[in-house]
């Protein structure tokens, strides 16, 4: 039921078509198969829904809720107090007449990776609103017409779709995987041939609709105050971008689909050979098993062989040559299926498919310190603003924060924070002595459940266990702090070496956590007079642990030390578990005493760390003013020392071991399983 629209050259089919809608006269004679009536005068298809108010309307709240500057921009363009019903009757009514004319984006450029830049586009919030109306009205249309195998930017789409897909291909004997994406696609994309896809997808008498997406896609940018046409590329900003790279691309997937289709047939049998450098694998061999999965730019082909599999990569850069594209030659590559494969953030096996959970995808983002004072965090769709005097100084897309750590006085909206809520991203706010203060943290009845067992399994240990497990974390203190003075080793230490040795005895001795907590703590008063032996520069001496009074030494403890909870406290919050059910650190006090406990384990690598900045001469003497609490880095030395911080986060050990990152996630998961699963407990342990 519907309308069915026919495009091309199809005079020799007419006379059929015509017959057909003669004999098929209703749906009650015996040989009847419909009844269908072609018009002489195509209609549009959206001309009877397009433009819409009503619909508008609804756009302009979404934008406005989406993005913290759109009302008070949108309110300075007019001439009145923002209407969004007039506002959309003025949209209604350019879009009517074909008056209406973008504005050209403002673009900035972000830094890959590889060094290269990459320009992103700002569009004014009068085009961001057109441009979201226009995807809601033809989101649904296009999406019927691309292949299964294109996951990416679809609705009711995910990544489970393409762990079916592979699981299917390695039952039916696929051997090999071509791994690939295509190099700078979105600033590739020739608009002429867009054009042409959008006349072939849009009825002809949908004018107004064409008009303004043809309008869009041309549009210009600003770039340092420079104009530039836009000549070719997509927007990389822009909301229909998506939409239209998968519209570029559904021809390269049908390719790949026939390639397959063509090894089908012949396989049973039948010429089905269409001739062309496309059909052929570079042997000359026409059949072949071809599977594609794409995720917009990024893309999987499965085939059965690894001489099909370099036939086909031959021609699927061939064909993508039509479309003025190219491959990525240093992401490509020719797997065989038996040693596994990436895609998507799974890993695939052939008798397993290790989904990395959200988690583990966390682990590739960074924190997002915010050091400088009276910044205001704004939300821009699905990223962060950083403002300062009303003037936008960064974006950050939101998909690249791990946290974000708030450490001077700051403004952030209400929208930001239901945002980072929506996206488990944590925001912890401290002074700017590192004090600690709160954590506005992600919230779900997963994340409840999580705590709840947590604090089952926490509250049903006995005494005694609840004594052993204080007694692993401290014991584990020590033996890392062991592991640091093994790896400075002088012979003076030898005795201290023994001694440290002797208090963790003690420790496994104890008859309660009161005791435990006692030779913990002589035990750290004699290992900071020892890290004096470390240090190249007296003036960072350490006479004594001073949290609230602090000299240069106790300011860079202070610092890295809050870098390390706030950091152990995001994740322990981040994976659900309940912060406050410590084991050394009493559950009693207010304070997140299984952060701290956590962070005994780590307190050596920050120590080290401390020290190597010191005698490398990346923060010196002169780093530090003076107030009336005691000594402090400058902002300028802050911002080095989270810089530093960071890489030191990031840093594989020895012989590709986990980074200190990942060692803080994998303990905070070990505790969960043991909360949740009733797994072993074990306790990190630093191996130099």
């Amino acid at each position: 039921m519907g309308k069915l629209y026919i495009k091309g050259c199809f005079r020799d089919f007419l006379p059929f078509l015509l017959l057909g809608s003669e004999v098929h006269a209703g749906t009650k004679l015996s040989n009847s198969q419909g009844y269908y009536l072609l018009h002489k005068e195509s209609p549009g298809y959206f001309q009877s829904f397009f433009p819409n108010k009503k619909i508008i309307v609804s756009v302009i709240r979404d934008v406005i809720n989406r993005y913290d500057h759109a009302l008070q921009a949108l309110s300075e363009t007019e001439k009145y107090p923002f209407d969004e019903n007039q506002y959309a009757e003025n949209l209604f009514q350019l879009i009517v007449s074909n008056g209406y004319l973008p504005t050209p984006h403002i673009a900035f450029t972000i830094k890959k990776k590889s060094g290269v830049d990459r320009v992103v586009e700002q569009l004014s919030f009068r085009d961001l609103i057109v441009q979201q109306y226009l995807l809601k009205v033809i989101s649904t249309v296009f999406d019927r017409f691309f292949e299964a195998e294109s996951i990416g930017f679809r609705k009711g789409v995910s990544r489970q779709r393409s762990i079916g897909m592979i699981q299917s291909a390695i039952a039916e004997g696929y051997q090999c995987v071509i791994e690939s994406d295509i190099e700078d696609f979105f600033p590739s994309v020739d608009l002429d041939i867009l054009e042409h896809l959008l006349d072939c997808s849009i009825p002809q008498n949908d004018v107004c609709l064409k008009n303004i997406l043809l309008k869009l896609i041309r549009n210009g940018f600003i770039l340092n105050g420079t104009y530039y046409e836009r000549r070719k590329g997509l927007a990389q900003g822009g909301p229909l971008s998506p939409i239209l790279a998968n519209l570029y691309l559904d021809s390269f997937d049908e390719q790949i689909k026939r390639w397959g289709l063509a090894s089908h047939d012949e396989d049973a049998g039948t010429d089905h050979a269409k001739g062309g450098a496309g059909n052929k694998t570079a042997g000359g061999n026409a059949s072949r098993g071809v599977k594609l999965i794409r995720y917009a730019d990024d893309f999987i082909i499965l085939t059965r062989t690894k001489e099909e599999a370099e036939g086909v990569l031959s021609d699927t850069e061939s064909y993508l040559s039509t479309l003025g594209l190219k491959i990525k030659k240093e992401k490509t590559a020719i797997r065989s299926l038996r040693d596994g494969f990436h895609f998507l953030g799974i890993r695939f096996e052939r008798s397993a498919v290790l989904v990395e959970g959200e988690d583990d995808v966390k682990l590739l983002r960074k924190p997002l310190y915010i050091v400088e004072p009276y910044l205001f965090l704004s939300l821009n769709g699905d990223a962060v603003d950083l403002c300062k005097n009303r003037k936008v100084v960064e974006t950050i897309p939101l998909r690249r924060i791990s946290e974000i750590m708030v450490m001077e006085k700051t403004v952030f909206s209400t929208a930001l924070l239901r945002k980072c809520t929506e996206g488990n991203i944590p925001l912890t706010i401290a002074l700017g002595s590192g004090y600690y203060i709160t954590t506005v943290k992600p919230d779900s009845k997963k994340y409840y459940d999580v705590s709840y067992e947590h604090g089952r399994k926490y509250y049903s240990l006995s005494e005694t266990e609840l004594l052993c497990i204080a007694k692993e974390f401290a014991a584990g203190k020590l033996q890392n702090y062991l592991a640091l003075f093994q790896q400075r080793f002088r012979k003076e230490q030898y005795r201290f070496i023994g001694e440290l040795e002797g208090v963790i005895c003690q420790m496994h001795q104890a008859g309660d956590v009161a005791q435990v907590r006692g030779l913990e703590g002589a035990a750290a008063k004699k290992i900071y007079q020892r890290l004096n032996n470390f240090i190249d520069d007296d003036a960072f001496a350490l006479q004594k642990r001073d949290r609230r009074s602090p000299d240069r030494m106790n300011s860079l403890l202070n610092l890295g030390y809050y870098l390390l909870f706030s950091r152990i406290n995001a994740t322990v919050r981040a994976v659900g578990l309940n912060p406050y059910l410590g084991f050394l650190h009493s559950p009693q006090d207010n304070y997140e005493s299984l952060v701290c406990d956590i962070e005994e384990l780590f307190r050596a690598r920050i120590d080290r760390f401390i020290i190597r900045l010191i005698n490398l001469k990346v923060v010196g003497r002169e780093d530090f003013v003076e107030t009336e609490r005691g000594l402090h880095l400058e902002k300028d030395a802050v911002r080095k020392f989270i810089d530093q911080f960071e890489s030191e986060m990031e840093k594989k050990g020895a012989q590709g071991t986990l980074s200190m990152k990942e060692d803080l996630y994998v303990q905070t998961i070990v505790l969960k399983k043991w909360a949740l699963e009733n797994g072993s407990l074990s306790f990190y342990r630093w191996k130099i």
